[in-house]
């Protein structure tokens, strides 16, 4: 069984933005329970990998992020749209961070297009206190279950 848990800074961007939050984590949780049948055939999420730093729970790999269907850059819809019919791999500028162990995932946030993989590169001082900060939260919630942020 999947648990899906989210961090307050996603519960945040989802009020701010006026879009269903629920709807969201639901998707999530319909997309990880057909990793066995079809992940790759999910149309709002696909392209998933880790990170190798900032290291969480003293370990390279754990954050991990999957690519989200484009909102801003309508010229990649299309693409996106027709990758997935072929079942072809897809990839965005835009990005959920989350975490797992056995089953419990957690939501930490969603990095917005175009500037999701500068802010994940971590080049400028803003950005690599954010995914620091992320990392934290993965940690909290990879040791004990808590959310914290």
């Amino acid at each position: 069984m999947i648990v899906v848990k989210a961090s307050k800074i996603l519960e945040s961007q989802f009020r701010l933005s006026r879009l269903d939050f629920s709807c969201f984590v639901q998707l999530f949780t319909t997309w990880k329970s057909a990793a066995l049948i079809g992940e790759d055939e999910f149309y709002p999420f696909d392209a998933h990998s880790a990170y190798i730093r900032p290291l969480s729970a003293g370990k390279q790999h754990v954050a991990r992020h999957v690519h989200l269907v484009p909102l801003r850059d309508l010229a990649k819809k299309p693409s996106w749209k027709l990758r997935t019919s072929r079942r072809s791999r897809r990839s965005s500028d835009r990005v959920l961070i989350y975490v797992h162990d056995a089953g419990n995932y957690l939501l930490l946030a969603i990095l917005p297009e175009p500037e999701a993989h500068q802010i994940t590169r971590m080049l400028y001082p803003q950005d690599a206190e954010a995914m620091r900060s992320l990392a934290e939260i993965a940690e909290e919630f990879l040791y004990t279950g808590k959310v914290i942020g």
